[in-house]
């Protein structure tokens, strides 16, 4: 058996690693707009455009459509997600929507490296593996009885901090 103060460290680690979990991942497609910077400046889907144009509006649409695509995929996906959770339980949920997730980011990168249109099937995996990230880790705060309300308050203020990663990546893609 854990020591307390070792079931303590454990179960405090347990919550710090659930609340990086869905930083880096739960939210992360409603940091859109910075990732809408990095496209645009990148010419994604600049084809779409006028001889001479830097910007259109059909490039526009096409941008906005993988958001809003991710954005439906993410709402959508949490009656999945509840459905699966409620039978396979948070650990088969966390590692699918994980590896889904990944899978996500994966295509949305390759999409940028070899110039594929696949932007709105990695971005729309990812929006929807997102929520179930999320509410795989949020049993976490079951741990703590005393102070359970604050630490689900914690793990679920983490969705909207994920949204910062894009401007992280934006921030990085502008540095250089």
């Amino acid at each position: 058996p854990l020591s307390g103060a070792r079931t303590t460290r454990t179960k405090r680690l347990a919550l710090a690693l659930g609340m990086f979990q869905i930083a880096c991942t739960a939210g992360v497609i409603f940091g859109w707009p910075a990732m809408y910077l990095i496209m645009r400046d990148e010419h994604i889907y600049q084809d779409a455009c006028e001889q001479g144009e830097e910007t259109c509006e059909a490039q526009l649409l096409r941008l906005n459509l993988i958001y809003t695509v991710a954005s439906f995929a993410n709402n959508a996906s949490t009656v999945v997600t509840g459905f699966f959770f409620d039978r396979f339980g948070p650990r088969l949920t966390n590692l699918l929507s994980s590896l889904l997730y990944t899978i996500g980011v994966g295509v949305f990168m390759l999409s940028f490296y070899f110039r594929v249109d696949m932007f709105i099937i990695g971005y729309g995996i990812m929006g929807f593996a997102g929520p179930g990230v999320q509410v795989s880790v949020l049993h976490v705060g079951n741990l703590f009885p005393s102070f359970q309300a604050s630490a689900i308050a914690l793990l679920s203020g983490m969705f909207s901090v994920s949204s910062i990663v894009c401007r992280i990546f934006q921030y990085a893609y502008s540095s250089g």
